[in-house]
């Protein structure tokens, strides 16, 4: 598929659910022939910490990406004062040494400590939770984390404002209080339950995209299927540019 639209936006794709070191550079060469210019590394999961052992690979890998994010553990993981969240915490510094993120994703649900989170050397972004999380879906559930980390940014997750209000009316609220701190926009479709981030071609959600506060962030593209070849990628790319193109008069 070639190149339809010329990007001019910052949007680009996360490498997704990843458990070996393998899968994740196979992901970034993926991600790499969609010609996106920005891109997130989603290390959700403890498992692929350990295993991201050749650092330099890795700074070589992101080099043509106009910036990297990083999307920090949530999954059977808590930030707290135990000795494995201070190990993974000092893990993902020294990868972030190398890869020297334009900013840390985190879920707020897993969060016990908010302070174990100041030694993080880069800036953190509290993320929006969709309708399967008990906190951090409202502003007045982020208002207490931003209370106790006033320096931290925001990503605002649209498909996760989708789960909980589908006439994205949530979506302006949380701009409204959190304007200065959103950072960073995540992306996705949504079918059900069983298929929550999923391209935006294959849904019908393309009010997720017309409810974008602004075109001007960064924003990374989520996508949940596992098996997904590199033409639906570049489709997935060119759909959303094109919706981009659509609705930026109304910026």
């Amino acid at each position: 598929m070639t190149n339809t639209y010329k990007n001019r936006f910052l949007l680009g794709f996360g490498t997704g659910y990843t458990i070996t070191e393998k899968d994740l550079f196979e992901k970034i060469e993926f991600i790499k022939s969609t010609d996106c210019p920005i891109i997130e590394l989603s290390l959700l999961s403890t498992n692929i910490y350990s295993k991201i052992k050749k650092l330099n690979k890795l700074k070589s890998a992101l080099s043509n990406f106009e910036s990297v994010s990083i999307h920090a553990p949530s999954v059977e993981f808590r930030y707290d004062n135990s000795k494995r969240s201070k190990d993974l915490l000092k893990r993902l510094n020294d990868i972030s040494q190398v890869v020297n993120p334009t900013i840390l994703v985190v879920h707020p649900d897993v969060i016990d400590n908010p302070l174990i989170l100041s030694n993080l050397k880069w800036p953190i972004g509290i993320e929006n939770m969709d309708w399967r999380k008990k906190t951090g879906r409202f502003p007045k559930e982020l208002i207490p984390f931003f209370k106790q980390l006033p320096h931290a940014k925001m990503v605002l997750d649209l498909n996760h404002v989708f789960t909980h209000d589908p006439a994205m009316n949530l979506s302006k609220k949380l701009w409204r209080n959190f304007k200065k701190r959103i950072k960073h926009i995540h992306l996705s479709g949504y079918v059900d339950e069983k298929n929550i981030h999923v391209p935006f071609f294959m849904s019908n959600c393309d009010i997720i995209i017309k409810s974008l506060p602004t075109i001007n962030l960064p924003m990374i593209l989520e996508i949940g299927i596992h098996k997904i070849s590199l033409e639906d990628m570049k489709r997935e790319y060119q759909y959303v540019l094109s919706r981009l193109y659509s609705y930026q008069n109304k910026f």
